[in-house]
């Protein structure tokens, strides 16, 4: 149960990244 968790705990970290450097780009 506790694996479960953790699985969507990492995809939610890893979206948040890719859209910080995507943007950064698109302001410059």
């Amino acid at each position: 149960m506790t694996s479960k968790r953790v699985a969507p705990s990492a995809q939610v970290e890893v979206q948040v990244p890719l859209p910080n450097p995507a943007v950064a780009p698109s302001a410059q």
